[in-house]
């Protein structure tokens, strides 16, 4: 079975490897906005995984070491009053903010977000929208295939990214959780208080396999193309409206040093 799979991810990056050779011919502005999309975004979520999997060594080296000095005292009778500080099992935000136990930062709010806001351009360019604002929208285009229950699509846009972005945490406290154990657990999980957990490691699972899909999908290359261009439209509309002059705002600034 792991030989199928590994085979089937073998077979798969070669034909995204012969399609982005076969693309790079293709010029339109709206391809090369997908080319650089994919390669930042696929690049820092690899740097997330690193992150997170230091993590993980750490917290299980931790749990190790509590064990080794529990397991000691219970063999030598030692009576203490003294607590241990509980080790954190589920990389998440606690419940409540309990912050009493010690934490392995991973960076997943700010990855989460930015799968996110990738989700959010990508489903405004599959889509028919005419303006670029419709988040909500715009989110659910690229996950219904995936995500088929409205409750939680409404969870995901309305709690989780709205909540993340504008008040950095989820809202109504849920949590949002990383870890390697979950990539083949579903988008929501329950945690043992019951509170729900978003699962970032199948968020970004069901992104780059649709990402995959649409980067290799020449027959909407023609639609993807045109909302491209009213997603640049809407952008220079916005500077006219705000009255931002680029050049004029530049040419005040200092330039960046060389390193």
């Amino acid at each position: 079975m792991r030989l199928e799979v590994e085979s089937h991810v073998i077979s798969k990056t070669k034909i995204l490897l012969t399609f982005i050779e076969k693309i790079k011919n293709m010029e339109t502005e709206s391809r090369k906005f997908l080319n650089a999309l994919r390669t930042y975004v696929y690049g820092d979520l690899d740097k997330f995984r690193e992150v997170y999997i230091e993590a993980e060594r750490k917290e299980a080296s931790r749990r190790k070491n509590t064990s080794a000095k529990t397991s000691s005292m219970a063999d030598t009778e030692v009576v203490t009053t003294s607590t241990t500080t509980a080790i954190t099992t589920t990389p998440s935000i606690p419940a409540n903010f309990d912050f009493s136990t010690q934490i392995e930062f991973r960076s997943t709010i700010p990855h989460a977000l930015a799968v996110l806001s990738a989700i959010d351009v990508l489903g405004f360019l599959i889509g028919n929208e005419e303006g670029a604002g419709g988040t909500g929208k715009n989110i659910k285009v690229f996950l219904e295939q995936h995500v088929q229950d409205e409750q939680q699509l409404n969870l995901l846009v309305f709690i989780f990214r709205h909540g993340m972005s504008h008040s950095f945490f989820p809202k109504e406290r849920l949590s949002i959780s990383a870890h390697s154990s979950f990539e083949s657990l579903d988008l929501f999980l329950v945690d043992t208080n019951g509170w729900i957990t978003l699962n970032v490691n199948k968020l970004i699972n069901i992104f780059k396999n649709k990402f995959d899909e649409i980067f290799m999908n020449e027959d909407i290359a023609l639609q993807i193309e045109q909302q491209y261009k009213k997603l640049i439209s809407d952008d220079r509309k916005k500077l006219e409206f705000y009255r931002i002059n680029l050049m004029e705002i530049a040419s005040k600034l200092s330039k960046i040093p060389a390193y």
